[in-house]
């Protein structure tokens, strides 16, 4: 099986193609992709919008891996329910573990 990480540098609140990543994520699970989404930067606010939340809320219950830097996340003020928080060192063993991995700033 395939499997992707894709890395979320901007909000997907106010960057429409960071939103639009979580779309194909989730048509790619429904492909059967093993399917992984890590919020870095400012795209960790993600994680706490309900808007967005959902989203990703929705993925994880299809399978997905949802992951939030805990740096940023914590930088920002920040707490969350929705993903597995993850250190650098955790985020580049998820980048060494998946086939593929694709960047959205």
């Amino acid at each position: 099986m395939t499997s992707i990480l894709y890395v979320i540098y901007k909000s997907p609140l106010i960057n429409q193609p960071s939103s639009s990543v979580l779309e194909i994520a989730e048509q790619q699970l429904s492909e059967g992709v093993e399917v992984g989404v890590l919020l870095v930067a400012d795209a960790v606010v993600a994680a706490v919008s309900r808007t967005v939340s959902s989203t990703l809320r929705r993925l994880r219950e299809k399978g997905a891996s949802i992951y939030v830097l805990r740096e940023d996340l914590e930088a920002r003020g920040l707490s969350q329910e929705v993903a597995d928080l993850v250190g650098y060192s955790e985020a580049i063993d998820l980048i060494e573990r998946y086939e593929k991995v694709f960047t959205w700033s």
